[in-house]
């Protein structure tokens, strides 16, 4: 009976941790990359990624889900997301997740 027991917490944390591995590998990290039109221009484009694949998305919300643009028009004021770490990203399947706010380098 003893051993029936131990068998069975051994499975279970193995199930455990098989789930786990699962769960984490199919996690995906969006990131928004956000670059300057010009020198001169206030103006961002704000480009989504997917584990470092671009992506198309619905549109992108402030984290408290107001609207900041649609997928088609990704261009936005530098003001408008100046002080903002991240954002959230309606994608094509109307899923929402949290993406990173990263600053590309300016090219001179």
């Amino acid at each position: 009976m003893k051993n029936k027991k131990i068998i069975f917490m051994l499975l279970f944390i193995i199930i455990v941790i098989i789930v786990g591995f699962i769960l984490l590998s199919n996690k995906s990290d969006y990131i928004i990359k956000v670059s300057a039109i010009d020198d001169y221009s206030p103006d961002r484009i704000l480009t989504v990624y997917e584990n470092n694949n671009k992506i198309e998305v619905m549109k992108i919300e402030y984290l408290d889900g107001t609207f900041l643009c649609y997928g088609y028009n990704t261009t936005v004021h530098f003001g408008d997301i100046e002080n903002e770490k991240e954002l959230k990203i309606v994608l094509k399947d109307n899923s929402v997740k949290k993406a990173k706010i990263v600053e590309e380098e300016v090219k001179n």
